[in-house]
């Protein structure tokens, strides 16, 4: 019995020692300033949690989505990629990276050129992201998770197949084919006019 109350007792006491660990007050403190876009403060006390080493691996998955929000991609990617390299079966990683990869993907598409080789390179690396996923969710029972992460994969691969077709409209833009054929239209319009007038002219 007394072997027992012992265990217990330790259980407890190291419960209440995760409960207040030093590393929680500051990433906490980050997700407010996260929730209210004050993205450059909340990576301060992201970091700061961090150091403690202490379950750390969700003070950084916290880091990279506060970069992700600003923008920063590849700061973003660079965080969460190392995630998955530490702790393999983190799925919450990938699943971040596979969303990072995205929208970093979107946002290096060549407007001026019309290119998106560099997008579908970052979009097919976030498809195996969520492949992953779908993969280690599953594995962990996250079931609810599992389904997120595959239709997400699957939402990739149906923006990779439409690239030719933004790249079709990129070069061919709406306003310029109004355009052309609203010119048609008026050329037509002449060629009309111009043949009453000369069909009025000949029955003078």
């Amino acid at each position: 019995m007394g072997i027992v109350i012992l265990i217990q007792l330790g259980i407890y006491s190291c419960s209440q020692k995760r409960l207040h660990h030093p590393s929680i007050l500051p990433n906490h403190s980050g997700i407010g300033l996260y929730a209210s876009e004050n993205y450059i403060a909340a990576n301060e006390f992201f970091l700061e949690s961090s150091t403690y080493g202490f379950r750390q691996e969700r003070p950084l998955l916290n880091l990279s989505l506060s970069y992700w929000k600003a923008k920063a991609f590849e700061d973003a990617h660079l965080i969460a990629d190392r995630l998955t390299t530490t702790n393999r079966f983190f799925w919450q990683a990938y699943h971040t990276d596979g969303q990072i990869l995205f929208y970093w993907g979107i946002d290096s598409l060549d407007q001026v050129e019309c290119n998106f080789d560099q997008t579908l390179v970052l979009w097919q690396f976030a498809r195996k992201r969520f492949l992953y996923s779908t993969f280690l969710s599953a594995l962990q029972f996250d079931f609810k998770d599992t389904i997120e992460s595959y239709r997400a994969s699957k939402e990739i691969q149906n923006f990779i197949h439409n690239l030719p077709k933004w790249r079709e409209e990129c070069l061919n833009p709406k306003d310029n084919k109004d355009n052309e054929d609203n010119k048609d239209n008026e050329d037509n319009k002449d060629n009309e006019d111009n043949k009453d007038n000369k069909d009025k002219k000949d029955k003078k």
